[in-house]
């Protein structure tokens, strides 16, 4: 999924439990923790940028732990401690009884500009439930975000699970989209959606509209390598078919900055084959003249034994 992967890459909107921080007690206690009887201890934890309790909670009510006790949080007190309950429902979001309660829940945490800790966990979950059930919602919030991170996450979470409204929609955005990092996002969450919208169209959009523009924002950076790099991993992604290809041709046979041919080539040794080699042994001397010989060297014995 999108939001578990790529807004690991700095927007911290996808905690896991094997990446949040279990720190000392609170590994003691979360073991023994039952988050039915200890919800405002996860709300307090939580609010104080600790992780344990939640962890431990979220993994008891993933397990099958009753959920009654969240449930009556929920419609008591929706706007604390059903904060809370909402999100920790997220592992259980298949049952529609639960998906119901939590959604407005979830909504208003993540219209909440104030909703610190539990404002990407809610746009995360949105973005997962039922195909297209939030992307009105979330593209309304788009559209009125302007934090840069949010607005990410917001991408990213309509891409997360889209639908072919949320792909058009998107795809209808793409262009007044002036931030980079946003166009990057849009493209891998176009990308996403090509499993339920793809077709000619959305291939064509990807690889004539949306490629492009993420080679001039790596042109851009400058030396801000992993910028460039993210933008060019993004790039990749619009070609269903030979990304390696069209890295060569596009980029490393072009006249990008060295920055950028330098992350290019990274960026295509997990992804090169044999039947790359004759055409990237073509770009070689280009390569040599930006001063990337030892790496193209690297790369092209790669490209030579993979297969």
């Amino acid at each position: 999924m999108i939001l578990a992967a790529l807004l690991t890459i700095a927007l911290g909107c996808s905690e896991t439990e094997s990446s949040l921080p279990l720190a000392g007690a609170g590994m003691d206690r979360a073991a023994a923790f039952r988050p039915v009887d200890n919800l405002a201890e996860v709300q307090a934890e939580l609010e104080a940028g600790g992780f344990a309790l939640y962890v431990a909670a979220r993994r008891n009510i993933a397990d099958g732990a009753p959920t009654d006790a969240l449930l009556q949080a929920i419609a008591d007190d929706p706007t604390r401690l059903g904060r809370t309950a909402a999100v920790l429902l997220e592992d259980r979001m298949i049952d529609q009884t639960l998906a119901s309660a939590a959604q407005p829940v979830l909504q208003a945490i993540a219209a909440d500009a104030q909703g610190g800790v539990l404002r990407p966990m809610a746009i995360r979950i949105l973005g997962r439930m039922t195909r297209g059930a939030n992307t009105g919602m979330l593209l309304q919030r788009l559209d009125q975000e302007t934090d840069p991170t949010t607005r990410a996450m917001l991408i990213a979470a309509v891409g997360d699970n889209a639908d072919a409204g949320a792909v058009e929609a998107l795809q209808d955005r793409f262009a007044a989209f002036a931030a980079c990092d946003d166009a990057r996002m849009a493209l891998i969450s176009l990308n996403q959606g090509r499993v339920v919208a793809g077709g000619a169209q959305l291939d064509t959009f990807l690889t004539d509209q949306a490629a492009p523009r993420l080679l001039d924002c790596a042109a851009q950076r400058a030396d801000d390598a992993n910028a460039i790099h993210s933008d060019l991993g993004a790039f990749v992604l619009a070609f269903k078919e030979r990304p390696s290809v069209s890295l060569i041709q596009h980029v490393l046979a072009g006249d990008s900055p060295p920055e950028v041919k330098r992350q290019a080539l990274l960026v295509l040794r997990p992804i090169i084959r044999t039947d790359d080699a004759e055409l990237f042994a073509s770009v070689a001397p280009m390569l040599e003249d930006a001063g990337l010989g030892q790496l193209s060297e690297q790369l092209q014995e790669l490209a030579d034994t993979r297969e």
